[in-house]
């Protein structure tokens, strides 16, 4: 639809644009047309006031000459009458037409008024034709900016409701931010409270492979233990290869390894003390080994418990010379590595076998 030349598809600056533009074109033919008019009106006030002049002044000459023939009384004058009147007339036409050609060309003038007031005739229809066009574009003036006012109050409209739409999203916006972090802190706090459930699961899993290896033990064997120290009976030291886990089954050997409760002997096919270089450090030469000797006391005993003679040391003596071989358990009982004597022994043989070749070689 188009209205006033502006469409319903124009901008509304298009808008303003063509309506302002309408708007003064309206006011200029407004203009030329009451210019028009009034000269339309000027032209035909002067033709009006000629022509009316002229017959004035043809009037007033027939009533001069009536007047005269009806005083005189002169009846074959007035027979002439008509024919004066008409050449008087003529000529007073001519009269003023002189006059008027003295002045301008009355007759010319006669003419040019007549077509001027033809023409402001003319010109006034189309004055008045422009002034009603003119009204016309000037009401459709009025009307597009009736609808401009009215898209621009819808626009107006529009934006406050885009505003009010865009604070809505921004406080959506909001929302959701504030729900993310929601969720980011709870998905933190299921991310613990996971982390403290494999822990506890971990736990329970440790806590139940106890359970399982104490079952399993008091299922394998319940063992009672006996302070045996009376029995002459050989016993068998039991031994397993498993380094780890549950004791599922073990092992003796009766004719290697056994042990007598009542005479504390332990017996076995060879002692092998384990002497690698790579398990030792600070190395040392033993020297004055066989003062060492020279110190220590062997002795013979009888074994309180058994009555059993025997053969030995005593751990207190040895102490105060090489406490390095010494040993004391939990109740204050002492005990000697007799293997430590070796070095000692090796020593001094060799110290004494040196004094012997020396004597030999001097004797």
């Amino acid at each position: 639809m188009s209205i006033a030349n502006v469409t319903l598809s124009d901008t509304f600056s298009q808008w303003v644009v063509k309506t302002n533009q309408l708007i003064v074109q309206s006011e200029e033919t407004n203009t030329l047309a009451v210019a028009a008019f009034n000269t339309a009106n000027d032209v035909s006030y002067t033709a009006a006031n000629i022509s009316a002049e002229i017959l004035s002044t043809n009037n007033a000459f027939i009533i001069n000459i009536s007047n005269q023939l009806i005083s005189s009384g002169n009846l074959t004058n007035a027979i002439l009458s008509n024919t004066i009147i008409t050449n008087t007339i003529y000529e007073n036409s001519n009269t003023i037409a002189q006059s008027f050609n003295a002045n301008s060309n009355l007759g010319l003038a006669w003419n040019t008024a007549n077509t001027g007031y033809a023409q402001a005739n003319t010109a006034r229809d189309h004055a008045n034709t422009a002034h009603l066009t003119g009204n016309s574009s000037f009401a459709q003036a009025n009307t597009a900016r009736d609808h401009a006012n009215v898209s621009f109050a819808q626009a107006n409209t529009t934006r406050d409701h885009a505003n009010v739409s865009f604070a809505q999203a921004n406080t959506a916006r909001d929302h959701a931010n504030v729900s993310f972090a929601q969720a980011n802190t709870a998905r933190d706090q299921a991310n613990t409270a996971r982390d403290h459930a494999n822990v506890s699961f971990a736990q329970a899993n440790t806590a139940r492979d106890h359970a399982n290896a104490a079952f399993s033990e008091a299922n394998i064997s319940k063992t009672t233990i006996v302070n045996q120290t009376t029995s002459a009976t050989d016993h068998y030291i039991i031994f397993t290869t498993q380094t780890s886990g549950n004791l599922v089954s073990t092992n003796i050997a009766t004719t290697k390894l056994l042990f007598t409760p009542s005479t504390g002997e332990l017996s076995a096919t060879n002692y092998n003390s384990t002497s690698d270089i790579s398990l030792k450090t600070n190395v040392n030469t033993i020297v004055n080994a066989i003062d060492k000797i020279n110190e220590l006391r062997g002795v013979s005993f009888d074994w309180i418990e058994t009555q059993k003679t025997s053969y030995g040391v005593i751990a207190q003596e040895v102490e105060k010379i090489v406490p390095e071989i010494i040993s004391t358990n939990h109740t204050g009982i002492k005990s000697v590595n007799y293997s430590g004597f070796t070095a000692f022994l090796i020593e001094a043989i060799k110290d004494l076998d040196a004094r012997i070749k020396k004597l030999e070689k001097d004797r």
